[in-house]
């Protein structure tokens, strides 16, 4: 097999920033995406060489609103977005299997927050969120396929996540940068419909959690050390 892929998007957005008081500022927005896509299938057994070719064009209208109440130091944020990502072509993982087409990402996300930063040398944020995708696009995993992705159908995904980030050196008052950061995610990712219902999403754990300690020297030379750690997961 050998195929040819082009593609030319364009995109353009529009937001704007509304002061509703010295606390509350909301930012809605518009996205516009459109994408043409051609496919040139150039060999194919048992044929052999080919020409054949075909194109399709996808549009996508993104809209989306944010929210934040509070100051600097301490605020509350949400917000809600549509998600759009364009339909593409799953490559074969095998020399015999063919490429083959995939939808758009499609769903509608929330999130709701809190930040601050009680003193200056820590800060500290913790978000909920909640994913529903009319269609998902995920890691092929059926047994005997040939392709790398597959459409997923309706699925969820909800959870939520937090960080800790503490400045070592203003709480020290030393002159080299030391920081140490701590972040930790819950997802929870199922099906909605059909067969698997209920059932998590592959290579999708539920918890996940990493750290770091940078160090810098005011020089420019500085160093990390980091953990990450990734809960079980199914892999299929």
């Amino acid at each position: 097999f050998a195929e040819r892929h082009t593609g030319h998007a364009a995109a353009a957005y529009v937001q704007d920033r509304i002061a509703f008081t010295d606390r509350l500022l909301v930012t809605p927005g518009i996205r516009f995406e459109h994408l043409v896509f051609e496919r040139v299938v150039l060999r194919q057994p048992p044929g052999g060489d080919t020409f054949v070719a075909g194109e399709k064009s996808v549009s996508g209208v993104i809209p989306g609103i944010g929210m934040v109440y509070g100051t600097k130091d301490a605020n509350v944020f949400g917000g809600m977005h549509r998600g759009f990502a364009p339909p593409r072509v799953s490559s074969s993982i095998s020399a015999r299997g063919q490429t083959s087409d995939i939808g758009a990402d499609e769903s509608m996300n929330y999130e709701a927050g809190v930040r601050g930063q009680p003193v200056k040398w820590l800060r500290a944020e913790t978000t909920g969120f909640l994913s529903n995708f009319d269609n998902q696009v995920i890691v092929q995993t059926a047994p005997g396929s040939d392709a790398v992705l597959t459409d997923a159908g309706a699925t969820n995904i909800i959870g939520a996540e937090g960080g800790l980030s503490t400045s070592i050196d203003r709480l020290l008052g030393i002159p080299t940068i030391v920081e140490l950061g701590a972040r930790y995610t819950f997802a929870r990712s199922t099906f909605r419909y059909g067969p698997d219902a209920g059932n998590f999403l592959p290579y999708a754990p539920q918890h996940s959690f990493n750290t770091n300690l940078d160090v810098e020297h005011r020089s420019g030379i500085g160093e990390q050390v980091a953990y990450a750690f990734v809960g079980p997961q199914f892999a299929d």
